[in-house]
């Protein structure tokens, strides 16, 4: 029976990387949309462990924040992109802080990747 999960886990993956090289040939931005997207739900993981580990309630953390439980609740399962203010609020919420710093993202250039021509602007 452990053998039939390994292989079906196996599966998922390889549907997974199918899916991913698809979604990444029709939007060479997408790697880095799913990057953004699975750091967000790691965050927002974070924030509500940290929720529960206090014991707080939602509806506590939605009087926080001039909310609704509801609204906390479609946070915490990540049913929406928040803004950096909410995240914040919700951290100080449940004692903790964000730290924000810019990463270069600018993407690698190889040969067979070379930088895109820069257009003449005249202003």
């Amino acid at each position: 029976m452990r053998d039939m999960s390994a292989a079906t886990a196996r599966a998922d993956e390889d549907d997974l990387d199918r899916f991913i090289a698809e979604q990444t040939e029709r939007n060479p931005e997408f790697p880095r949309s799913l990057e953004a997207a699975q750091a967000r739900r790691q965050l927002l993981g974070r924030l509500t462990a940290r929720r529960r580990a206090l014991r707080i309630h939602q509806r506590d953390i939605a009087e926080r924040l001039q909310t609704n439980q509801a609204a906390i609740a479609r946070l915490e399962k990540g049913e929406h992109d928040p803004k950096l203010s909410t995240l914040t609020c919700y951290a100080a919420a449940v004692h903790m802080r964000l730290e924000v710093s810019p990463i270069d993202a600018a993407p690698r250039r190889s040969k067979d990747n070379p930088p895109a021509k820069a257009r003449n602007s005249r202003s």
